[in-house]
């Protein structure tokens, strides 16, 4: 996933936008952000177009290896993430430049989380355990690699810097119009009305 391109908002997204609006409460202040410069610094300000107060009801956790293992069967060899990486890769579904991106940055996200501690280890821990039970029901699939390798890669920026936020927080990174929230357990995932909410802002401010 990229960031919101603005000129493609103003073309494409007005009826959405307006369907947003009867979810989307009227902003009447500003929300506090965490946001991650580039170099990892972390500052806490306000963020004028993502409106305050949103409901944030916690992403569903994927499915268990378990559930995805079939019943009263003999098992056959656990998909992981590096395999189904690979597979789509033999059948072309993604290209070999793609693969070498997206396994390094799985394998760096593992050799980050073996060095972290306490709470900022745990956190990035249950992202991972989540992209592997996503491997594992057969659902990594190539639409959706951008959205959880830039998932994992935002947390392992993230928490290799030792900061916990308080539950709840939103979070930006440079370069980016996409909002995410601190969800304590789950570590840091996309605030979806947060995000169109923003985006509602940024159309109505003509930005």
């Amino acid at each position: 996933m990229t960031s919101i391109h603005r000129r493609g908002l103003r073309v494409g997204a007005a009826p959405l936008l307006a369907a947003l609006a009867l979810i989307v409460p009227a902003r009447a202040h500003a929300a506090p952000v965490l946001r991650m410069s580039a170099d990892g610094h972390i500052t806490r300000t306000q963020d004028p177009f993502v409106p305050a107060g949103l409901p944030t009801p916690a992403p569903a956790p994927a499915a268990t290896a378990a559930a995805a293992r079939p019943k009263k069967r003999k098992p056959k060899p656990q998909k992981t993430v590096s395999s189904e990486l690979k597979r789509l890769l033999k059948i072309h579904a993604i290209s070999s430049s793609a693969y070498a991106t997206y396994n390094g940055a799985w394998n760096a996200a593992l050799h980050t989380q073996r060095h972290l501690h306490g709470t900022p280890a745990r956190e990035l821990e249950a992202v991972i355990e989540n992209m592997h039970n996503i491997a594992v029901a057969g659902k990594l699939t190539p639409g959706r690699l951008p959205v959880l390798f830039l998932t994992l890669g935002y947390n392992r920026q993230w928490w290799a810097t030792g900061h916990v936020p308080s539950a709840g927080s939103y979070v930006e990174f440079a370069g980016s119009e996409l909002v995410w929230e601190y969800y304590a357990g789950q570590g840091i995932e996309l605030q979806v009305l947060g995000t169109f909410g923003k985006a509602d802002g940024l159309y109505t401010a003509g930005a």
